[in-house]
């Protein structure tokens, strides 16, 4: 078994044999659709006969029906680990480099799929970039570089601020959304952008694990000792005990049987901007039933750089996007 990187280096090099052995057939195995598709164009123009699976299970089941010539398989399918970063930023450039030598060499006439072929390969740049600046700004975070623009945060605003953005997602895929904050909670001292995007990497892994009629839920009490709790709660698979410590992992990508989305850093970066003003967060989970990941945020972070308001200040270098 080999890497997905390895078809293209078998179109090249076998690229002869192929016409001299026509309907030789090549199972890729992949779960995401921009790699099995170039590579599939590229080896069916070199004479072979393409079977494509999305994952391991479906490629050994269709391999004991019946028994391909080569299988070109991605090993990492299941999970994800920290050597998988290098597969993160090699996987849109090969899907640019694919669907780009497809346009210039007429691989692609169809003007429709032309279209798409350039479509893909603005979302791949972009997908790469978000890459790119996620791991610069949680390399920051972990090097204490963070800065934080302190101000009095409003956490029934906050609360209710993320949840919108993702009202409409929610309502699409059958979910229940709600918000939950008891009235005496009190303002925080913290950085107003870094907690949004902190709650939006929360609220969005929740609704991204979370299938239709399941329901995720943030609530924000006030917690003894000049604290605020917060807990962004979701109905979804749930994370084995096994697994339970590492969703915080800067690598780590659960493997709950779902597509895989996004790049695994999203977690990372809230734990970072959590610890950043002085706090601490934690998953519970039970599998099958879903999962809570708690928060607890102290009224005053601890000291810093000097305090400033948001409207004074620009935007931070880089807004991290959610995963």
């Amino acid at each position: 078994m080999t890497a997905m990187a390895t078809a293209y280096n078998e179109a090249t090099i076998s690229g002869s044999a192929a016409k001299e052995t026509s309907a030789k057939t090549i199972r890729v195995a992949d779960d995401e659709e921009h790699i099995r598709e170039p590579a599939t164009l590229y080896l069916e123009k070199e004479g072979y006969s393409v079977v494509t699976a999305e994952d391991g299970e479906q490629a050994l089941e269709m391999t004991r029906r019946r028994e391909p010539d080569l299988v070109v398989l991605d090993v990492m399918m299941p999970k994800q680990d920290g050597l998988e970063v290098c597969r993160e930023l090699r996987t849109p450039l090969t899907s640019i480099r694919g669907f780009t030598q497809a346009l210039t060499d007429g691989t692609v006439e169809d003007p429709e799929q032309q279209q798409r072929s350039v479509q893909v390969i603005d979302d791949e740049a972009r997908r790469m970039l978000r890459l790119v600046e996620q791991l610069l700004d949680l390399s920051r975070m972990e090097a204490g570089e963070l800065r934080l623009r302190r101000e009095a945060v409003d956490v029934r605003e906050l609360t209710h601020h993320v949840p919108d953005v993702f009202q409409q997602r929610a309502e699409e895929s059958g979910l229940t959304l709600t918000v939950t904050v008891d009235e005496d909670v009190p303002a925080i001292i913290g950085d107003y952008d870094r907690l949004v995007q902190m709650l939006t990497n929360l609220v969005a892994n929740a609704v991204q694990h979370t299938t239709a009629a399941g329901s995720v839920a943030l609530t924000a009490v006030a917690d003894r000792g000049g604290a605020v709790l917060l807990g962004v709660n979701d109905t979804g698979a749930g994370i084995a005990p096994e697994n339970l410590p590492r969703p915080f992992d800067r690598f780590y990508r659960a493997a709950d049987g779902g597509p895989r989305r996004g790049t695994g850093r999203g977690l990372a970066i809230s734990r970072e901007i959590v610890r950043a003003h002085g706090g601490e967060i934690w998953a519970e989970s039970r599998v099958s039933e879903g999962t809570s990941v708690r928060l607890r945020l102290p009224l005053h972070p601890p000291a810093g750089e000097s305090s400033t308001q948001r409207e004074a200040n620009s935007s931070p270098e880089l807004d991290g996007p959610a995963c």
